[in-house]
């Protein structure tokens, strides 16, 4: 009966997860081999499979977050597709016909003359607070900084109206130096969600330079949780494929221009006195190197060479499976399309394969994710 009832009590099995640790591992490991004579190898992946290390988060620091934006910036100026993606964003989510105005709660009943009067008020302030703001201040630009950094910061000036509205970069947005880290948000102690105020920093030495109230500083993100603080750039996923995709680019032109290339080979029956000769009687001139002098020589165009049974004349060219790559450029323009949401034909420009079916099959989610990211930023202008 007592053994039963040590059996059944669940502290003994609960134990048993307890001392499974890497001393213990290294313990045991140490027993087998002084009782079996036999080297026994340290586990060196334990840290990969032990629950505890599995349910730590991979944070990213502030450096890394900073040189991630940097590079994404580049990208957004020089990789074709992800340029052709920012742009559908703007003309598709906030381009022609993009406003803002106000429309009536009930509207079934007719708009009398007071409700007329505060539609025409909102929609000439709106489009003035725009002219003020055009050179410093933009819907467009709004959106492009939210896709390309995840985030955009924008202070408001003065409080005259129209209100002076300004961009301010992810990046001076921070923590000051010897401060604790808070990702240059202050948020409720119990509430991340609750945000008390922005810190901006200089960039160099990282001193405070003012702490912006809620009221003056407007912060939008995407792709993150309520509880995180900065927002994921849209090209975050793909921010390595897409920068081979421009290596990846220049390897096939150098490896196009290899190929065009032809290198003649001139094999030559004898010995090295042998070759020497027809190298010499061939030359054209002489061209020093730093790691000696070489033989120069031209064919012309047209030209006729002849030789005779010792000399054998091999055109030689560079061997490039073509058919290879192309299936690899567009698997990395694809990860570009998955991250974005947008289709292939349009991130790539390259409609050739596309037809009438399949256009509309890769249309209607597009449709749907261009009215989600309209009612996003109607939630963040409103």
């Amino acid at each position: 009966m007592s053994r039963r009832k040590r059996r059944s009590q669940p502290q003994q099995q609960e134990s048993i997860f307890q001392v499974v640790t890497p001393d213990v591992i290294a313990k045991f490991n140490r027993h087998l081999q002084e009782s079996s004579g036999t080297q026994v190898d340290e586990d060196t992946d334990f840290d990969q499979w032990n629950s505890v290390s599995a349910l730590r988060e991979l944070e990213i620091t502030e450096t890394e977050r900073i040189a991630d934006l940097r590079l994404l910036r580049v990208l957004a100026k020089k990789q074709p597709n992800v340029i052709q993606a920012l742009r559908l964003y703007r003309s598709y989510v906030l381009g022609r016909g993009f406003d803002v105005r106000l429309v009536t709660r009930e509207t079934q009943k007719a708009l009398t003359d007071a409700q007329r009067k505060t539609v025409r008020t909102a929609a000439f302030s709106w489009a003035e607070f725009l002219r003020s703001n055009n050179k410093s201040w933009t819907v467009r630009e709004f959106g492009k900084r939210i896709w390309r950094d995840g985030e955009q910061f924008s202070v408001k000036a003065d409080e005259a109206w129209p209100p002076k509205i300004r961009f301010v970069d992810p990046e001076l947005i921070g923590d000051p130096a010897g401060e604790p880290e808070q990702k240059g948000i202050v948020t409720a102690s119990d509430d991340a969600s609750v945000v008390l105020r922005y810190l901006q920093i200089h960039p160099q030495d990282r001193t405070l330079v003012t702490a912006y109230a809620t009221d003056v500083m407007f912060h939008s993100k995407i792709d993150v949780d309520s509880t995180e603080k900065r927002g994921v750039s849209r090209f975050y996923p793909v921010k390595w494929s897409a920068n081979k995709l421009i290596t990846f680019l220049a390897n096939e032109i150098d490896h196009r221009l290899l190929q065009s290339s032809i290198v003649l080979q001139r094999k030559v029956k004898g010995g090295p006195s042998r070759v020497a000769s027809v190298l010499d009687n061939a030359k054209s001139g002489t061209t020093n190197y730093p790691e000696g002098s070489r033989r120069r020589e031209t064919f012309r165009r047209g030209s006729i060479v002849s030789t005779n049974e010792s000399v054998e004349l091999v055109f030689c060219q560079p061997d490039s499976n073509f058919s290879d790559a192309s299936p690899l450029g567009r698997w990395m323009v694809l990860q570009i399309a998955a991250a974005t949401g947008w289709p292939y034909y349009a991130i790539s420009a390259d409609s050739a394969d596309s037809n009438f079916a399949s256009s509309l099959v890769q249309e209607s989610p597009v449709v749907l994710m261009v009215e989600d990211e309209q009612d996003y930023f109607a939630g963040e202008l409103r």
